[in-house]
């Protein structure tokens, strides 16, 4: 019985809530072998106002993005609501990890 949890900023209309829970259980089932009528999705819509990442709320950051020039300000995801930016707030949209330190260490002792 799989249980997966979306949460995401409001705004996404009943189409991309159906394709989502489309998406998701037919991931799961494919990963986990499970039949699809277990797969449990809760889509909860979170208001901007409602959501903070670094001290900052959504909507006050994407408010200061154009005047200070942050990536935020960049143009939205094909998909997502309008007043989305890329990335912001969300939680699992952090900055890929640097590389692993073993990869960076074959790279620089020029070793194949």
């Amino acid at each position: 019985m799989p249980v997966v949890t979306v949460d995401w900023w409001s705004g996404f209309g009943e189409d991309k809530r159906r394709q989502l829970a489309r998406s998701v259980t037919a991931a799961v089932v494919e990963v986990t072998g499970c039949r699809a009528d277990s797969v449990t999705l809760i889509i909860r819509d979170i208001e901007r106002d409602h959501w903070a990442r670094g001290g900052v709320l959504a909507h006050e950051r994407e408010a200061a993005a154009p005047e200070a020039g942050a990536p935020e300000a960049a143009a939205p995801e094909a998909g997502a609501p309008e007043a989305a930016a890329p990335e912001a707030g969300a939680p699992e949209a952090a900055a890929p990890e640097a590389a692993a330190p073993e990869a960076t260490e074959a790279s620089a002792s020029g070793s194949s």
